[in-house]
Parts: C-alpha cells; structure tokens; sequence
C-alpha cells in the first residue's frame, strides 16, 4: 500500500524534469498530473508542464516563478521545497522510464482500490447483475488502458508515419488491415481493420451465417484469433456446415451421416487441422448485449481476439421493448467496443421487408432504416443477393452478390461470386462489375 502513495519517486522524477528540459517535453505526452499521489506534487508538476508547453525551460527558478505569477506557490510546498527537489534529490536522467512507470503503477494500484470499494454496494443496490458485470469490466478496462500516450505530433511526424506505412504496404503487398477470406473484397475495403465495424445484411436465407463462418475462417487459418457468437444453431450445425466448405462434401450428407469411408478420412484429417487454428464459438442462446461485451473483453485479454462476428443483431434485443431503440442502443455499444479494443466486429443483420415489395430485391441502405443506429454505425455495410431465391430456373442460379453499399474510406459497388450451396462455398473468380466508385459515404 505504501509504494502507491510514493513521494520519493514522484520527487526523483520531478526532480529530473526539472533539470532535464528534453525528458520534461517527453513527459508532457506520457503522464498526466492527476496521476501524482500529492497535492504538492501535481501543482509542481502543473508547473513544469506549462513551461515545458511555453517552450520555456522548466528549471526550478522557472517553476517558482510561475507559481508566484499564478498565486499558487504555497499549494506546491514554497519556493523552498521545489529547490530543494531540483537540487538535493540526487536521481538521473537514466531512471526516467523506471520512475514514469512506477508513478504510473501507483496511480493505477489507487484507482483500482478507490473502484473496488464501490463494487459491494453497486452488486448490493443493483437490479440487472448483467449490466453491473459489464461496468464493473469496463472500468477495470479503462484504468488498464489510459491513454498516456497522446502527444501531440508535428505535421512532419505524421506525413513521415503515414509514408512509412504507405511504402510497408507497397512493398509487401499487404491489405490495410486482416485479409477477409475475400481478396476481391479486401482489393477495395483494405480488410478488417481495428475499430471498425462491418454489418452483414440480407432477407432470410441469403447466405449471412456462411459468408461470416467463412470469412473468420480463413481469418484464424490465417493465425489472428476470432469469435462467433451464435444465437441460431448449436456449435454441432456450425461445424457441420464448417466441415462442409472445407471439405466440399455435400452438408446433408455430414448432417445426417450419410458418409463413405474416404469421406470420414477426409473430414477426419480435416477436423484435426482446424482444431489448431484460433477460433472461439459462443452459442449461449441466452446470452444478451451485456454477456456478449463481457466475453469479448475477456477473450480479448486471453486469446488476443483481432475479429468477432455477431449472428444476429436481431436475436439480442429484448422483444418487450422498443426494438429500434434497443437495436440503435446495441449497435452503438459494439461500435465503441470496437474502437476500445482495436477490434473489428462484423454484425449480421436482417433486413426490413421492403425489398420482398420491389421489383428490383437486391438490399439497398434504406432496409436498413428499422436497425436503429445500424447504418450510421457501420464502417462498412455488405449487402447480401441471391436471385435464385426469387426466381426459379434463374440464369443467375449458382451466385451471390456483394454488394457494397456503405464504406466511408473506398468505393461503393457489387461483386458477384459463385456459391456452391451443397457444401456452402463462395468462390472467388474475381468477375467484379464495380457500377459506382464515388467514395464512401
């Protein structure tokens, strides 16, 4: 308890800053003065933050100075006191990192005791434990994940870091973000990039739960860690149909076991290659929005989770209540959690029956409009078409459409893949039929 309330590395570290001009700039991006343990120590720290800031070195006669301007000198101890810091406290410039992360320890060990007294009387007074586990999580999260790193840059660093990544990806020829399972797809998206969400819509049927499975798929045969939550079948039917696209052996035939013996050696060495790759199932049908962030957060922090897919949206709202107000609720969470931990989230998502009502059934933005918050919330909105659900005999039987109909970073458009719906594949060929490229939305 008592190396939380530390003076003796607060006063070595100010001690630095104060005869150290390059490690005071330094500190102004990395540590803030709420994190001293001391009164004292953060008006002195103010201090030096404040010249530092001015481009005025913050040695000790500096401080007292402004601390005189301001009336202030007596809250950091007198001018008696920041001297004596400066010039008898014996530390090095060397011990700068040593000394940031033990005040920043400190900091984080007093919040952590400060949270974790309220938690009996939150659990005690609460009436939905679910939404108190989440916020007891999420402050846990928050006084893990401070952000002390956010200096401000010169337009000079930023060109140089965005050049750099430019040229990084030039050379190896690499998405912006984790390759789709797509490469069509990522041609124009850049992948799954961290903090965004993608939403997956389309009518019943359409092929929502196959595009996800295969796209996280080949996301952890890739090696990045991934998690499905299902709320429409057991994890038995999802790996029946995954089974199915990897082997190619027909999905009825694995459903009911209807399998020849070179069929059972293929699923067989199948089964054993795709038990290594990282990929996490959920299919607790009972689990609502709260459960679904809580494990998130928590496969996050095991497994390093880089995608999470949700089938669907639909199945997490409380049907007592006002669904889109509930949906636009839901969607705004996942969106902030994304961005919180660096993840993508893909959303599947039913459309609205409109589209049965034209001529034209292929899902435009506006279907989306009874989803709450979805379309503005998404980062990308993937829209879902088969024609030979509609028409028999189509001359289309055999494909699915993606289409593009919201991406704020690249062009809007569709890409026609071939499905092969026995063993639930999507294939692509690459015949891509782009009818707008005016940016994103």
């Amino acid at each position: 308890m008592s190396e939380m309330f530390d003076n003796n590395n607060e006063g070595a570290f100010l001690s630095i800053l104060m005869r150290d001009s390059d490690k005071a700039y330094d500190a102004l991006g990395k540590i803030k003065a709420h994190m001293f343990s001391s009164g004292i120590n953060q008006s002195i720290y103010k201090a030096i933050a404040d010249l530092a800031r001015a481009g005025t070195a913050p040695v000790a006669d500096n401080v007292v100075l402004s601390l005189e301007s301001k009336k202030t000198i007596d809250k950091a101890g007198g001018a008696a006191h920041i001297r004596y810091i400066a010039n008898e406290i014996k530390s090095d410039s060397s011990t700068f990192n040593q000394l940031f992360k033990a005040i920043v320890d400190a900091y984080k060990g007093r919040k952590l005791l400060e949270w974790s007294s309220q938690i009996p009387t939150k659990v005690h007074g609460t009436t939905d434990i679910s939404q108190t586990i989440t916020a007891i999580l999420s402050n846990l999260t928050n006084i893990q994940s401070e952000n002390l790193e956010n200096g401000v840059l010169s337009i000079d660093e930023a060109l140089e870091s965005a050049y750099e990544m430019i040229e990084a990806r030039k050379n190896d020829n690499l998405p912006t973000g984790i390759p789709t399972g797509f490469p069509s797809i990522d041609y124009f998206t850049g992948g799954y990039t961290p903090g965004a969400t993608w939403i997956i819509s389309g009518r019943p049927s359409m092929g929502k739960t196959t595009v996800a499975l295969t796209s996280l798929k080949e996301v952890a045969k890739a090696d990045h860690p991934c998690m499905l939550f299902n709320r429409e079948m057991n994890s038995d039917e999802l790996m029946f149909r995954l089974l199915s696209m990897e082997t190619g052996i027909h999905y009825q035939k694995i459903r009911t076991s209807n399998l020849t013996a070179t069929d059972m050696k293929k699923l067989k060495t199948t089964v054993n290659k795709l038990g290594k790759i990282p990929f996490y199932l959920d299919s607790n049908y009972y689990g609502d929005i709260h459960y679904i962030i809580s494990a998130i957060r928590k496969y996050h922090k095991l497994h390093d989770i880089r995608v999470v897919g949700i089938d669907y949206i639909q199945l997490l709202t409380d049907r007592q209540e006002n669904q889109v107000q509930e949906l636009g609720r839901i969607s705004r969470e996942l969106k902030l959690l994304s961005m919180d931990l660096g993840i993508t989230i893909l959303i599947l998502s039913q459309l609205n029956r409109k589209a049965e009502e034209r001529e034209d059934k292929r899902p435009i933005m506006s279907d989306l409009r009874a989803s709450g918050n979805l379309e503005e919330d998404a980062d990308v909105v993937l829209g879902l078409y088969r024609e030979e659900m509609y028409k028999m005999n189509s001359p289309h039987s055999g494909k699915i459409e993606f289409l593009l109909l919201k991406q704020r970073n690249g062009p809007l458009g569709t890409h026609i893949f071939d499905f092969n719906g026995s063993a639930l594949q999507i294939i692509d060929q690459a015949e891509m039929s782009w009818e707008r490229e005016n940016g994103g939305q």
